[in-house]
């Protein structure tokens, strides 16, 4: 918990619940704003995605951070005015150690995940929209709806965030990433000869194993490929889509270091289908690799496009 005595800063808890889709108990990281115990306001939901639920609010996750995380960009942001108060909700979307990967499926292989703690029934897509944002709505002083609701995230918490605002537009009005672990349209790499070789990625890691299957079962990794859910969105999930604003970053550079390819080519896709990405330029910076400083740096120039996006005044109970 932070300090309560400092009007300029929020509140960090550590919640827990028990998932009726997965069978187990999961755990969140959630922000509170200043002012919040002492206000009767509801407030917009940002939900930040990577895997373990300390990762957003760690100053230590990795050598790169300084010290920093999001938590003070949202006080400083919040108390200059530069944004309004917002709760923030970093969920655990893995298993306990971190090693198996959510990714916001309803995993179809659940048994390669070898029984690890956190897993359950392996039902994350259940969970994340049927357990932990009603769970969220009934404890904290939301506005449960839409229009005040966003996601967001680094790596495959990026894959996680652009999945659900692709899958479920009717459930958020904004969506960013940065350096996310996007899979190719059609899973197939456009950057390979003789029209592209399967995505490597997605198709080889054992990690993924869990959530699509060992072979993979291309047909189920499809229809969770934000991707190809956009590129083949029509009528009403298409109006949903074009009225909801992106902020997709990526590193500077491909490979190890970065997936600047695999940004470029999802923007390209959200182009064609008639969304916008709100950075002109994808690089966050020249210098920009994915490491946790960088995604901290993504959420200094998102937070307020999100705040923009949740576009009605804030409601009393």
């Amino acid at each position: 918990m932070m300090d309560r005595t400092d009007p300029g800063r929020g509140r960090l808890l550590l919640g827990s619940f028990r998932s009726a889709s997965l069978g187990v108990m999961k755990r969140y990281t959630v922000y509170l704003p200043p002012g919040y115990d002492e206000a009767d306001e509801r407030y917009s939901v940002l939900y930040l995605f990577r895997g373990h639920e300390r990762e957003w609010a760690n100053a230590h996750e990795d050598g790169s951070r300084g010290g920093a995380t999001v938590v003070g960009l949202l006080d400083a942001m919040i108390s200059t005015g530069r944004i309004r108060p917002m709760i923030a909700v970093m969920p655990s979307t893995s298993s306990a150690d971190n090693s198996i990967p959510g990714l916001g499926v309803n995993m179809i292989a659940v048994q390669h995940a070898r029984g690890r703690s956190g897993i359950g029934s392996g039902r994350f897509e259940d969970y994340l929209l049927r357990d932990l944002i009603p769970n969220i709505d009934r404890t904290y002083r939301t506005i449960p709806d839409r229009e005040h609701r966003g996601v967001d995230g680094f790596s495959l918490g990026g894959y996680t965030a652009m999945l659900l605002a692709a899958k479920h537009p009717e459930m958020f009005s904004s969506a960013g990433c940065y350096d996310g672990t996007h899979m190719w349209r059609g899973l197939r790499d456009p950057r390979s000869r003789a029209g592209g070789a399967s995505d490597a990625t997605w198709m080889r890691n054992p990690m993924f194993d869990a959530a699509f299957g060992n072979p993979r079962n291309r047909v189920f990794m499809r229809k969770h490929n934000p991707a190809d859910i956009i590129a083949h969105a029509r009528g009403a999930a298409l109006a949903l889509l074009r009225s909801m604003v992106f902020h997709v970053h990526a590193a500077a550079c491909d490979g190890q270091k970065g997936n600047l390819d695999r940004a470029r080519h999802f923007v390209s896709v959200l182009h064609e289908a008639g969304l916008r990405n709100s950075f002109p330029d994808v690089v966050l910076s020249p210098a920009a690799v994915h490491a946790w400083n960088y995604a901290d740096m993504h959420m200094r120039r998102a937070l307020p496009l999100h705040d923009r996006a949740f576009r009605r005044d804030r409601r009393s109970p």
